[in-house]
Parts: structure tokens; sequence; C-alpha cells
């Protein structure tokens, strides 16, 4: 049995921030990188100075095919260890048979465990949209930049990394949270590490979404075992906070090849499903899997990159940010040497 999005059912708000859900340090984050960076062409420079803001999108249609599922298998092996008690205890009692073949609830409940993962993320109430940033995490990048990332736009086009005050950018998605009728809104740092000190945190047994698991994992059982119907299911999801917190382990997982991006990201989540007390606020309505959200008074520079006219580029980029009224954003030259590749 798959979960449908009818069977999840969320309050209006968290009953908690998100920093208290799932290790999102903050201050931590300000600290380690007072800038952050948006990678981008100087064509959608203009269109982002033009349009007043960024676009976030759905996490089911970003470039990464696989994102938000690179720490699915360590999340369902962790569900297992909760679950797998579940299943001995209605073995005892005798609802469940594996023939006394322990390795056989083994493998029914990890195979489970890997299903309600699949199923949590592809039937959300509240899908999770992302924009992406870099951070420059060694002291030469301050200066050059991230090559990776300079490599992913033409050059005919002009390259540029739009530099973000990260505390500006916090307190802005903290804007958001409180005056916009969303469910949440903040930034994290990705881990590309499932062994790495901040992601076993978030993958611990304890955490608290595999109490969502341990819900939804006892009503499939039911169903199984006919003491329901399937479509008699009650509220599995009744707690905000357990559905966001899995979504935030989920949104700061990243496959390890992408490691060279140090990437940042703002999360937003939102829902049509808006309650009566929320609609004195702004709703958020996604277009075509995107949503536009306005934070360009955290931008405090723009890094032009690596180009055979970059002096005329850097020039182009200024006149653009004064035309939009950006008068105080520092222009800056990446030092990294320009290659040219016959693109």
């Amino acid at each position: 049995m798959r979960i449908t999005q009818s069977h999840l059912v969320t309050s209006a708000r968290l009953e908690k921030q998100v920093s208290e859900l799932q290790w999102v340090d903050e201050a931590a984050l300000i600290q380690k990188h007072p800038t952050i960076f948006h990678y981008t062409a100087v064509e959608a420079l203009r269109l982002i100075l033009q349009s007043g803001g960024m676009w976030a999108t759905v996490y089911g249609e970003t470039n990464d095919r696989d994102e938000f599922r690179a720490f699915r298998q360590p999340i369902a092996e962790a569900a297992y260890r909760r679950l797998r008690p579940l299943v001995q205890r209605r073995i005892d009692k005798g609802e469940l048979d594996f023939g006394g073949d322990a390795s056989k609830a083994d493998e029914v409940t990890r195979n489970e465990a890997l299903v309600m993962f699949d199923s949590l993320l592809s039937t959300t109430p509240i899908p999770p949209y992302i924009t992406c940033f870099c951070a420059h995490s060694e002291p030469h990048q301050a200066t050059n930049g991230l090559l990776t990332m300079w490599r992913l736009y033409s050059k005919r086009d002009g390259r540029v990394a739009l530099g973000f005050d990260t505390k500006a950018l916090i307190e802005a998605t903290a804007r958001f949270q409180r005056d916009l009728a969303i469910y949440a809104c903040y930034l994290d740092s990705v881990s590309y590490n499932p062994d790495d000190p901040e992601a076993r945190k978030r993958l611990s047994a304890d955490a608290g979404y595999y109490r969502l698991f341990e819900q939804t994992f006892e009503a499939i059982m039911d169903v199984g075992l006919g003491k329901r119907q399937a479509d008699d299911i009650p509220d599995i999801a009744p707690d905000l906070d357990q559905l966001m917190s899995f979504y935030v382990a989920c949104a700061a997982a990243k496959h390890p090849d992408f490691a060279d991006e140090h990437e940042i990201r703002l999360v937003l989540a939102v829902s049509d499903d808006v309650s009566e007390a929320d609609q004195r606020n702004p709703v958020l309505r996604p277009k075509q899997g995107r949503i536009h959200l306005n934070y360009l008074d955290a931008l405090s520079e723009v890094m032009v990159g690596p180009n055979k006219d970059q002096d005329k580029l850097a020039d182009e980029v200024r006149a653009q940010l004064d035309c939009a009224g950006f008068i105080n954003v520092r222009v800056t030259r990446s030092q990294t040497p320009y290659r040219d590749t016959g693109e």
C-alpha cells in the first residue's frame, strides 16, 4: 500500500520553528559563511533585477533527478530500526507469521521503510521549493569563486555570482515566515556524506520524523490484516512538525559528487490548504513549479566570472545594478584565469 496525499493532514502553522525541529543552526551558518553566492548568467541577473526577486523551484523539477533522495538509504535504515520492533510485536501476538524466519521479517520491514520514504516524499501536501547558493569555504575562493560553478554557464552570456549577506538573508526568511501564509522558510547547509557529524545527527533514529514512519507503518499493517479498509485510514500525519522535519533532513542531503559546490539552500514549504487564520496574510502561489521571492535587499556583491571581456562585463553589471537602485552593491572580478575552450 502507498500513502496518498489525502492521508497527510496538516495544521496551518508549525508548532516549532524549523531551527528547533532539525538542527538548523542559523547562528553557526552566519559565522562560518558571512556571504553566500548564487551563480547564474548575466542575462539572468538582468531579469532578477527587473523582477525584483529570485525564483525557488519545486524539488522534483530541479536539474538533479535524485534531489532530496541522496540519504534515502540511511534514513530508511534508521526507520527500519524503529519499525522492526512493531513487526515483532505483531508476530508475538500471532497477527503476522513469517514461519519463524526472522530474516524474512527483516527484509519486509526494510522494504516497507523504503516504500514509505518514497511515498512521503512524492505525495507531500507541502512540497518544498529550493533556491541554491554556494559557500566560498577556502580563502582563494573569496577572490576567485568556484571553478566548478563558473563552468556551468556559457561564456558567451557572461557568468556572475550574486553574493548575499547571510545574516540579512536569514532575517528575510524569518520575515517571510512571519508575514506570508507559508509553512516554513529557512536557510540550511547541505551534507554530502551521511557519516559526517551534522548528517549523523539528522539521521539519528531519535529524529522526530521517525514517529511519522511508525504511525504510517501501524496503519499499513492494520490494512494488511483487514483491521481497516485502505480508504479508512485515519489521519496519519497530524503533526506538521514531524512531517516538516522529514523534509528538512531530505533537503540537507546531496550526492557526494557535488561536494565541490559547497551548497547552501533556501528552502520554502507552501500549501494551497491555507487556514482561515492565515487568509489575512499574502498567499504564495506557484507558477509552473516555481515561486518568486524578493530578498534582494540582502544582495551585497556581484562577482563577475572569468571572461575575455571581463572588464566590459563588469561595467555592464555595474550599470545594471545602478539602474535598479543597487548603488551600494560591490562589483568584483574573479581572479580565476580565463581559458578559451572554443565554446
